[in-house]
């Protein structure tokens, strides 16, 4: 059985009461308690729930003894939160041992920085074997209560329930006794909630331990044994029950179907998400050791990339080159039991922009990247020796700006004085909506949407009842291409199914107004 009620969001923590009601006779010798952890996020104007963790280094029980949480503003002194009494811990070699949580109710006034002091056994009542580790401290910035936005991950035992950003202060949960329970600050149980009610899956939690905290299914996985529901924020398992845990702005939350004793949280990192098809991107695979707070790097541990299939070294990484395509990259060791699948990241690879010298006519195929989107950034270095960069609206010609964002499925003209290579970087965000452009009649300057090159055809279906004709341009010989024209057979030198390619801008031609849509994944 071991720590088996010590998995949280999938099982309430009880052995503190356990220890409470059954804790054997001491022991010859001294307990060692230590304050290991003070948990908090607190908010103005409501009360903030402040966990204090204390842990046994010591093979000798204690059944009663106080826990003192004091606050201090910024330079201010110290005042006393709550002292908190009759305490109890089993011995650390105890099969039913976990670190004692004490909870204080506190409600600061002030929003700013303060320290809070927790002291274990303020009054020397307990010998112990070191009476020199009994206090901890710990800075906590206090808010104003207003709706955060925090990123929340759902890893089933073999897939992504879901994955994205919530933004909330309050939650309103009905348990499965039918209890609706009206939480006043966003939390970890709030973020699952909020979740679920974006991502359209359902999650079952119970307070019949009294408290609600026992998540027992997501999105029908149900708890089974020593498996359920657990969770992390900024990865650090907090080892108090999700409805505790207050959230602040930009924290990353996990939920996830894990095992008591494994399924350790694995991290992924890459180098570089965007980037030129000759290049190539580092990923790391890490796991998060609760033992040291530390991430730590993790061998032998499988990468996908897209289709393709990777293994990192000892120092849990991977050289990848991959060709021209948009990438979900993540990684896994075993089953669910072991490691937990890590985060998605979005590699973009793409063939290489290249100026020559003379006028080109050049697009974006993707959205930038939003410090990277400007006219500035996108094209710093580049020697247009004197001559503007344009793009042509429905009311003609326009001259960019330095601040102008470079937007996809626009036709852009510019001149270098010399060839030039450009590295362009895209918005690796999965859940961007696809671009759009309003087309006038008469001719437009537009782009290809996509990293490969695809058919006239298929590239313009969505306007495909409105163009009539499509011109491309060589920049090697500062010429304009054979035409393509709507419904020209493929054996006319006119065919729709000549390619379109990327970075490529054209001439199109509209018999009337349309909207052309992005093919691009």
């Amino acid at each position: 059985m071991g720590k088996i009620f010590r998995l949280l969001g999938g099982f309430l923590l009880i052995s503190t009461i356990l220890a409470m009601n059954a804790v054997p006779a001491m022991a010859t010798g001294q307990p060692d308690l230590e304050p290991s952890q003070i948990i908090a996020t607190a908010y103005t104007g409501i009360t903030n729930t402040v966990t204090v963790l204390v842990k046994n280094n010591e093979n000798t029980a204690s059944d009663n003894f106080g826990v003192l949480l004091e606050a201090k503003y910024g330079t201010g002194d110290y005042t006393t939160v709550d002292n908190i009494t009759g305490n109890s811990i089993l011995d650390k070699d105890n099969a039913w041992y976990a670190d004692t949580q004490v909870k204080f109710d506190w409600t600061p006034s002030t929003s700013g920085d303060y320290t809070l002091r927790a002291t274990v056994d303020p009054g020397s009542y307990v010998t112990e074997t070191n009476e020199t580790n009994n206090e901890l401290t710990g800075n906590i910035s206090v808010a104003e209560l207003t709706p955060i936005t925090v990123t929340v991950r759902v890893e089933g035992a073999t897939s992504t329930i879901w994955s994205g950003s919530v933004t909330f202060s309050t939650s309103s949960i009905t348990d499965k006794q039918g209890t609706t329970h009206n939480i006043d600050h966003p939390t970890a149980l709030g973020a699952l909630a909020e979740a679920a009610s974006q991502g359209g899956f359902s999650y079952v939690v119970s307070s019949a331990w009294g408290t609600l905290g026992f998540v027992e299914s997501v999105d029908g996985e149900t708890y089974a044994d020593l498996d359920g529901w657990k969770y992390r924020v900024n990865w650090v398992d907090a080892n108090i029950p999700a409805v505790d845990f207050a959230l602040g702005e930009n924290d990353t939350v996990l939920w996830y179907y894990g095992t008591w004793g494994g399924s350790l949280a694995l991290r992924l990192t890459a180098d570089e998400t965007s980037l030129p098809h000759t290049d190539n991107f580092t990923a790391t695979v890490e796991y998060y050791n609760d033992d040291t707070s530390s991430f730590a790097p993790l061998a032998d541990a499988t990468l996908h990339a897209g289709s393709r299939i990777y293994t990192t070294d000892a120092s849990g990484q991977v050289n990848i080159s991959l060709p021209p395509g948009v990438y979900t990259v993540y990684a896994d060791r075993g089953d669910y039991t072991e490691y937990t699948k890590s985060n998605q990241e979005t590699v973009i690879v793409h063939v290489t922009l290249t100026l020559q010298p003379g006028w080109n006519f050049i697009s974006m195929p993707k959205k930038l990247a939003s410090d990277n989107c400007t006219a500035s950034a996108v094209f710093s270095g580049v020697n247009t020796d004197g001559h503007s960069i344009f793009y042509y609206t429905s009311s003609g010609w326009a001259a960019m700006t330095a601040d102008t964002t470079v937007s996809p499925l626009e036709g852009i003209w510019i001149y270098s004085a010399t060839t030039k290579d450009l590295r362009p970087l895209f918005d690796p965000d999965p859940r961007q909506v696809p671009p759009t452009k309003q087309l006038s009649a008469g001719w437009n300057a537009i782009g290809f949407s996509d990293f490969t090159a695809a058919s006239a055809n298929s590239a313009l279906t969505s306007v495909e009842d409105e163009w009539a004709t499509l011109i491309g341009y060589d920049a090697v010989a500062q010429a304009y291409e054979v035409s393509i024209i709507n419904n020209a057979p493929a054996s006319d030198n006119h065919s729709e199914s000549r390619p379109m390619y990327p970075w490529k801008g054209y001439w199109f031609y509209m018999t009337s107004n349309g909207e052309l849509a992005s093919i691009g994944s």
